[in-house]
C-alpha cells in the first residue's frame, strides 16, 4: 500500500491538537457516575398489593387520597392518584372483589 501524501495534509495537522484538547474538556464535564439509567418499573399488580396491604393495616374505610398517601409512604416515591383510584374502583366491582365501596371515594376491605 502506498501513502500518497494524505498524512501530510497541513490543514488537518493544525486541528488535531485542538480536537484532542476539546475531547479532554468534554470528558472532564461528564458526570462521574456515568450513564444514569431509569429505575425499573414495578411489576404488574404491585400497586394492587400495596393498596391491599394499606387497607388491611388500616382496618377501617379510607378515602382514595389517604390510600395514595400511605402507598407513597410505603414506596418512598410518588404514585399517581389515578392508578390508586383505578385499582380500588376495579376491585370493588362485583361480589368477588377485594374491596368494598362504602361511599363515594371511600373504600374498605371486602368481607371474605
Amino acid at each position: 500500500m502506498e501513502l500518497n501524501g494524505a498524512l501530510w495534509n497541513l490543514y488537518n495537522q493544525g486541528r488535531v491538537p485542538k480536537l484532542v484538547a476539546l475531547h479532554k474538556r468534554l470528558l472532564a464535564r461528564m458526570p462521574e457516575t456515568g450513564v444514569v439509567g431509569r429505575p425499573l418499573r414495578r411489576r404488574q399488580g404491585a400497586l394492587l398489593d400495596a393498596v391491599t396491604a394499606v387497607l388491611e393495616h388500616a382496618g377501617c374505610p379510607l378515602r382514595v387520597r389517604e390510600v395514595q398517601a400511605a402507598v407513597e409512604e410505603l414506596y418512598g416515591e410518588r404514585v399517581p392518584f389515578s392508578s390508586v383510584n383505578e385499582a380500588l374502583s376495579t376491585q370493588a366491582r362485583g361480589d368477588g372483589g377485594r374491596f368494598r365501596r362504602v361511599r363515594y371515594g371511600t373504600y374498605e376491605m371486602a368481607a371474605r
